[in-house]
């Protein structure tokens, strides 16, 4: 991958953005200079100013457009599933798209170097699997043998990365994942295999690569996640020590401070924290507000975002960044720094208590 397309990545890319750096290679076409992918209001960045999206579009499918690459049957699959994990609409616990959610973190892959060169590997076998397919039915043909591929130890890799016997949530999944992967199918039984977890996609690799090479590129996920197990447990700890919960009109609201990555996910999981909505504060200042979006109502959200907005004593927009599909409102993130807010953390919680108990009571 050119050093200029890894350029247009920024720090908290995703992997739509990833997908997006690896069609360029399919194409002799320019990107535009300055252009970047998924952020900066350009031609390949699907988010507005308001913090909507282009419907039906994400950083991968703009490119493809641009690229005249998106009525291309051979990358339809590939797209489709990338645009669906990008809006949302599904998700998997080890699909490719969440590996590269854990590497982001910092999880095990550190920088986009790292990580486009982990997608580009997937990327490529997927090419080689679909390159020479006349028609769509083609391309799901090869797919489907490609993921059938045998002779890939995916427990070896258990063994190897401490996940075993490991009790953390999502060692537990990788297990279930694993056994379903390697369990021989049975009219009453199908084994049914998510098309893009990491699994298939190994199985992928293989058939182009080799198993060595397979085994090493699923490692990075077995290895990720097991470090994301162990951070969630610290995070827990974190949370026991270091924050409160605010109850109100049945909301629970959890607030306090930490630099953890995964406070929030373990402070809304309801097995662990059960919170609605989360408080977290930085040691640097910024103010997080995160919330179980399922459970917290549009009307909701657009008030708080409103009356936390409302406190800011300076410009709120260089403050705050509204995630709608997410649900939350930030103060700046790895992809959007921003200065930390003037307000402290027991102004935005009372803020949000009201706004509760104002709607509610």
């Amino acid at each position: 991958m050119q050093t200029e397309i890894l350029d247009r990545l920024h720090a908290d890319a995703h992997w739509d953005e990833f997908v997006a750096a690896c069609l360029t290679t399919l194409s002799s076409k320019e990107i535009p200079e300055g252009e970047r992918f998924g952020e900066g209001g350009g031609l390949f960045d699907e988010h507005l100013p308001d913090g909507e999206r282009i419907e039906g579009e994400c950083s991968a499918t703009l490119v493809a457009k641009y690229l005249e690459l998106d009525t291309d049957h051979r990358l339809a699959p590939l797209l489709q599933f990338t645009l669906e994990t990008d809006e949302g609409s599904t998700q998997d616990d080890f699909d490719v798209a969440a590996a590269v959610n854990r590497f982001r973190r910092g999880f095990l892959i550190q920088t986009n170097k790292e990580r486009q060169a982990w997608v580009e590997v997937a990327f490529g076998a997927y090419w080689q699997i679909v390159r020479d397919c006349k028609t769509p039915e083609e391309v799901d043909e090869a797919l489907a043998r490609a993921r059938d591929y045998r002779g890939i130890n995916f427990r070896a890799s258990l063994e190897k990365n401490g996940v075993k016997h490991s009790k953390g949530m999502l060692a537990e999944k990788l297990r279930v994942m694993i056994e379903r992967a390697e369990r021989e199918a049975t009219p009453k039984k199908p084994n049914y295999v998510h098309p893009w977890d990491t699994t298939a996609i190994a199985r992928m690799i293989a058939s182009v690569h080799g198993v060595e090479t397979a085994m090493k590129w699923f490692d990075a996920t077995v290895a990720a996640a097991s470090l994301e197990d162990y951070e969630y447990h610290l995070a827990g700890r974190e949370f026991d020590r270091h924050f409160r919960v605010t109850e109100v009109c049945g909301c629970r609201i959890a607030h306090g401070t930490t630099d953890s990555k995964l406070i929030g996910k373990f402070a809304r999981a309801k097995r662990d924290g059960g919170c609605q909505i989360v408080i977290h504060r930085t040691t640097a200042g910024n103010i997080m507000i995160s919330t179980n979006k399922h459970q917290i109502l549009d009307g909701t959200m657009r008030t708080i975002v409103m009356a936390v907005k409302a406190n800011e004593p300076g410009d709120p927009n260089a403050i705050w960044h509204d995630h709608k599909k997410a649900k939350a409102i930030l103060n700046g993130s790895d992809s959007q720094p921003k200065p930390p807010t003037e307000q402290t953390l027991q102004q935005v919680v009372d803020t949000i208590v009201a706004v509760i108990r104002n709607k509610y009571e």
